[in-house]
């Protein structure tokens, strides 16, 4: 596995052209509110993409992500969706291309839409993992929460906000006890084929202070760019800053970095 995502990273940056705190990945379009059956696998998004970290550190150099959503029931007035990513970070420890870390997220979320505007509750699971080195400790933990989702147009500029929270229910080596945030996303079209882009998050981690000594913690991420679309496709270019939330596996602590990057998506 660690090889196989290796092998695609390194592939995907010879194309042309964030433990940091995980908040539940985001799903894709939905089908229309209005739909008068039950419908499965209504929807479907891939998400192929990489960022570059504007920091001089053999630990991080690239991190590449791999996601997807599907709706898997869409009973019109609300949806059954599952999400799932990998990210595997990059360093140049040991070779030009050196798998560091990895980590997994799962979702499976069950929503009740109203008009423009959705409700639902999510179960969200993330596992670290350390890459062609030893780990003596597992990483992971589950969260059960909700959200709340509100999708806005006004002229050309489409505005999309989250809000969530949830509770942590099952933890390995990790504090954290809660976790809530929102985040932001903003589109304008700027004709047929481009789109500018912004958005941003910030989560804010609740911590069992008897573990480790620490409070709260907070991470953030914010980034602009655009959007240029092909018949089938499109690929998003992008500059950002980040506040991560202990992006070693094993250390706590957070870093904060600007990024560069792309990611390829689906229409």
């Amino acid at each position: 596995m660690r090889h196989a995502a290796a092998f695609c990273i390194a592939f995907a940056l010879a194309l042309p052209w964030s433990a940091r705190a995980q908040a539940p990945a985001e799903p894709g379009p939905s089908s229309s509110p209005g739909a008068p059956r039950v419908e499965f696998f209504s929807a479907f998004q891939m998400r192929l993409g990489a960022l570059r970290f504007g920091v001089s550190d053999e630990q991080f150099a690239w991190e590449g992500r791999f996601a997807g959503d599907v709706d898997l029931v869409d009973f019109g007035s609300g949806r059954l969706n599952f999400a799932a990513e990998y990210d595997v970070v990059l360093g140049t420890e040991r070779r030009a291309f050196d798998p560091t870390q990895g980590y997994y997220v799962l979702d499976l979320r069950l929503t009740r839409r109203f008009q423009n505007q959705e409700v639902g509750a999510v179960f969200h699971h993330v596992s670290r993992h350390l890459s062609d080195r030893s780990k003596p400790q597992a990483v992971d933990w589950n969260l059960v929460g909700a959200q709340y989702r509100r999708r806005s147009v006004f002229g050309a500029v489409r505005v999309e906000g989250l809000l969530h929270a949830g509770g942590m229910v099952k933890t390995l080596f990790v504090d954290y006890a809660w976790q809530t945030g929102g985040r932001l996303r903003v589109e304008r079209e700027a004709n047929r084929r481009a789109t500018l882009i912004a958005q941003g998050s910030v989560d804010v981690l609740g911590v069992d202070e008897s573990v480790a000594g620490r409070r709260r913690q907070v991470a953030a991420y914010g980034e602009g760019g655009v959007r240029l679309a092909g018949r089938a496709a499109a690929v998003e270019l992008f500059a950002a800053v980040e506040r991560r939330v202990d992006p070693d596996p094993l250390l706590r602590g957070t870093r904060a970095w600007p990024l560069f990057g792309f990611r390829f998506v689906n229409r």
